[in-house]
């Protein structure tokens, strides 16, 4: 089996973190959803694919060759938001801390970058797995390159070869432009024939090969689709040009410098509990020789922290109960009796925040115990609540216990 590279769509990933995750915010009031999509997939791609090399590729800022081309080129983008520029820098701090080199070039875009990194890792001898968060690359599928990209949303991933694309679309890598300069793309505002979308597309590549394959005969077609062919020729073959990746580029590939071993794992865990990106640490790869845990931040007075500290390695214990249902109105009854009680909420603060457990402690000294022993392990999850006139915690802790406890 040959050695695999990862290729990173960095650009596609991001703003598809951006757009299909809620917005994340540290205690600091860091906006990090972005930055957390781009972390997980990346995470997922290593996990899944187990490269021995990894390189990224990052859209410049300035104009590329198809804007001087056509100045409608993506004319309908809106610019890039103010909150997301400082996640762009967060994604290379990581990409650099897992030692991956970034390609960029003026004047091209990222796909650009890549297809010519596949076409030489091909050429190395090497299997390219594309990683994307959309389908513009299929057309660089081949039997060594293949895509590896999100879909619905950013939860769930595919990875299409030549089958996975047959099997979709009816069609082969080579013919995917031919189909888009048909159907048109509106995200690059890349027109299409009117009247024309996914499956009449597909239908009439696949039918006749190619779009040159398409025009040969046009009174095949009805009189409708005829018309909007013939009138729409020149179009078409410009938004093909359009499309199309462009893959001998002056771009080199460093096989030895996108190699995927020792990487600055405990920098990597430092930049996460500074994110506060908690559910990510468990799936971070092993670093052959590095190893070392990345020292805690420190202590915020006052702020309730998210788990990012290492996990005490003996924790005491506390005696528990489970509550059955038919047990939840009793208990209920004794929480608005109690003159103080602790509650402990075990909590997933992952990408959607999920309660896994509740503990609530109801006499005064398990409630001083819970809250102490907690606080000693080093969970610091705690809410201690006293009964007090005018309490303004009472409210919310009668809200949770119903929520959480009082069947429905």
């Amino acid at each position: 089996m040959p050695e695999r590279i990862i290729l990173i769509d960095s650009n596609s990933l991001i703003y598809r973190g951006y757009f299909a995750i809620p917005p994340l915010t540290t205690t600091k009031g860091e906006l990090s959803n972005a930055t957390f999509g781009f972390a997980s997939i990346l995470l997922k791609a290593i996990e899944e694919i187990k490269p021995q090399y990894i390189a990224a590729a990052f859209d410049l800022p300035q104009k590329t060759f198809r804007h001087e081309r056509d100045a409608t080129y993506k004319a309908t983008r809106k610019p890039m938001p103010d909150e997301l520029r400082p996640q762009f820098e967060r994604c290379k701090e990581l990409l650099n801390k897992f030692g991956v080199p970034i390609y960029a070039l003026p004047g091209f875009e990222a796909d650009d970058v890549i297809g010519a990194l596949a076409k030489q890792a091909e050429a190395a001898g090497l299997e390219s797995i594309i990683v994307s968060g959309d389908l513009d690359t299929l057309q660089l599928v081949t039997p060594h390159t293949k895509l590896f990209t999100t879909r619905m949303g950013f939860q769930n991933t595919v990875v299409y070869d030549e089958a996975q694309i047959d099997q979709r679309f009816g069609l082969r890598p080579d013919q995917m432009v031919d189909f888009k300069a048909l159907k048109g793309d509106a995200t690059d505002n890349i027109p299409g024939v009117p009247g024309v979308g996914e499956k009449t597309a597909a239908k009439l590549i696949a039918e006749n090969g190619s779009i040159e394959g398409v025009y040969a005969d046009l009174t095949r077609f009805t009189p409708k689709l005829r018309e909007n062919l013939a009138g729409h020729q020149d179009q078409v073959f410009r938004s093909r040009e359009m499309a199309t990746i462009v893959t001998d580029l002056p771009v080199t590939l460093d096989v030895q410098a996108a190699r995927f071993r020792d990487y600055d794992r405990a920098g990597v865990l430092e930049l996460f509990r500074e994110l506060e990106f908690r559910s990510l640490i468990p799936r971070l790869p092993p670093a052959d020789g590095n190893l070392a845990p990345a020292k805690p931040p420190a202590a915020r007075p006052g702020q309730l922290a998210l788990g990012l500290d290492p996990e005490p390695t003996n924790a005491p214990t506390v005696a528990t109960t489970v509550v059955a249902p038919e047990d939840a109105a009793g208990l209920a009854e004794r929480l608005r009796a109690a003159r103080s009680i602790a509650v402990h909420a075990d909590v997933d603060v992952g990408r959607h925040p999920v309660l896994i457990g509740l503990g609530i402690a109801v006499s005064d000294e398990a409630a001083r115990k819970m809250v102490r022993e907690y606080d000693e392990a080093g969970a610091h999850r705690m809410i201690f609540l006293a009964r007090q006139p005018g309490n303004e915690f009472l409210t919310d802790l009668e809200q949770i216990a119903h929520k959480f406890i009082t069947p429905a």
